[in-house]
């Protein structure tokens, strides 16, 4: 599942400059997205999760996206990043699974924390978002893309 709705139309990037190149967070009609995150923990891969820059990266996926076009919808493989539990958070690559293979359940650590510290964890995470990423985030459209009406009354 993609992180915003996709159109074809729309090769704008979705990446944040902070942000892992996963799928869901990369826009397939972006040519230096497009194919990003497959370029990310490769295969033989040691102590690290990208052998490339992110930048250089970015040049693959254009150059990939120029000969292939976007990639395609059903691939066989997915991206597994690295849980968090390996003996050295820098250097785990995660894994290329099958696409069938369940994902391992995720252990809900947030809930765990103390409520005062979930606040400030959450206060911190809304400050770091723009104003147009919280309306993606929560799926809400800009007044400019909607009808300008939402504040009129009938």
């Amino acid at each position: 599942m993609f992180a915003r709705k996709i159109d074809p139309n729309d090769d704008s990037p979705w990446l944040r400059s902070n942000q892992f190149p996963v799928k869901d967070a990369c826009n397939p009609y972006c040519p230096d997205e497009s194919w990003l995150w497959c370029l990310m923990g490769a295969p033989g891969t040691n102590g690290a999760p990208s052998i490339l820059p992110i930048p250089t990266a970015q040049v693959y996926s254009r150059h990939l996206f120029n000969l292939f076009g976007p990639p395609p919808k059903n691939p066989k493989l997915k991206f597994r990043p690295p849980s968090g539990r390996e003996p050295n958070w820098m250097t785990a690559v995660g894994t290329w699974v099958p696409i069938d293979e369940p994902d391992p359940p995720r252990k809900p650590w947030f809930r765990s924390l103390p409520f005062d510290k979930q606040l400030e964890l959450r206060k911190q995470a809304l400050e770091s978002l723009t104003p147009e990423e919280i309306r993606d985030l929560l799926g809400v459209a800009n007044d400019e893309e909607g009808n300008g009406d939402e504040n009129t009354e009938p």
